[in-house]
């Protein structure tokens, strides 16, 4: 739902809210995955499949370019 929200927020130039959203899911994730760990539903971290990676190499280059977006306007 917040990666629709997101995308949405993209089109609208709402540059700031789109680099929020991005690092609140960010953690979440990350926090999620922590917690299953010691939890011990994730025995190992070899059950995440690569999928998870690339969501949070998704989520790390969206705030790159969030701040790179929004550096270049404050230049101009």
């Amino acid at each position: 739902m917040s990666t629709i929200i997101m995308m949405i927020l993209s089109f609208l130039n709402k540059i700031k809210a789109v680099q929020i959203l991005s690092l609140i899911n960010l953690i979440l994730l990350i926090s999620s995955t922590i917690l299953l760990y010691f939890c011990e539903v994730l025995e190992a971290i070899d059950q995440i499949k690569i999928g998870y990676y690339l969501i949070i190499i998704n989520f790390i280059l969206i705030i790159i370019f969030c701040r790179k977006v929004l550096k270049e306007n404050l230049i101009a």
